[in-house]
């Protein structure tokens, strides 16, 4: 039994957030609750099949325990916050994060699922911006919605620009880590680095400072933790592709702001599918 739920934890993690990202990234309460609630039946399952699913370092239990007060204060505090659902609804998501903490720790620890954690992560996050940007390639075949709020954004699946931005942010910085990882397989790595350029532009597309930040910082924190050759050169290639990605998507009105017709903006993507080849 315990093997069946440690796969079914794995799966929860890693193919969880994707699942997310395309029901609005989880700000509707229906998804959120569905996702709390699968969470926390995959702990009580763990928690049953022994041992329990909790950190086994002080650093680890520390963090639970913050994140469990964290998770109760926010909870409590709807007796006197001015808007007691946007309370109610800040706990929903901290319960979530609280259980998610409990799988990855209990989950995380065997070797080969913490080897597929990045590459997995990374694809979720290409999968989702790729989607986006997708609507903009080829608005003729995939047509996605779009808020007036967005100001022409990338906001899709999520339908916030500034999260989709700290999405891709996230998965350029994992992709820059397979690429410059030279004990990954070669093909990873190559799959990796071609994944990049469309990370950063998909981060570019947003339009949000924050993304941009994330993304600068985080590669430089990766060149700082991990100060070798390969890995410099894995993310000097991320950022070239990227600033050529996003250049070339930037210029083109119909791909960078979704401005035009439908012809006009078939015929930005177009272009920019041309180039990118």
């Amino acid at each position: 039994m315990r093997r069946a739920v440690t796969v079914a934890a794995a799966a929860c993690l890693l193919l969880g957030p994707t699942a997310l990202a395309f029901a609005t990234g989880g700000y509707p309460t229906e998804p959120r609750l569905i996702a709390a609630f699968v969470t926390w039946l995959l702990v009580a399952l763990l928690a049953v099949a022994g041992p329990a699913p909790l950190p086994r370092s002080v650093a680890g239990r520390l963090a639970l325990g913050g994140l469990a007060a964290l998770t109760l204060w926010t909870g409590l505090s709807a007796a006197w916050a001015p808007v007691a659902g946007i309370a109610i609804e800040d706990a929903q998501r901290l319960l979530l994060y609280t259980g998610a903490l409990l799988l990855a720790a209990a989950v995380l620890t065997e070797p080969r699922l913490l080897r597929a954690t990045e590459p997995d992560l990374a694809a979720g996050a290409l999968i989702v911006v790729g989607y986006g940007l997708a609507g903009r390639l080829v608005p003729g075949i995939l047509e996605l919605a779009r808020s007036r709020s967005a100001g022409g954004r990338l906001e899709q699946p999520i339908t916030y620009w500034n999260a989709e931005g700290a999405l891709a942010a996230v998965g350029l910085i994992l992709c820059a880590r397979i690429a410059g990882d030279p004990s990954r397989p070669r093909g990873q790595r190559i799959a990796a680095a071609a994944a990049a350029p469309v990370l950063g532009a998909g981060v570019y597309e947003t339009y949000s400072r924050g993304a941009l930040a994330v993304a600068l910082l985080g590669l430089a924190v990766l060149v700082a933790a991990a100060p070798d050759r390969a890995q410099l050169r894995a993310v000097v290639a991320a950022l070239i592709g990227s600033v050529i990605a996003a250049a070339v998507t930037g210029v083109l009105p119909g791909v960078a702001s979704l401005e035009g017709s439908l012809g006009d903006r078939a015929r930005d993507g177009l272009i920019a599918l041309a180039v990118a080849q």
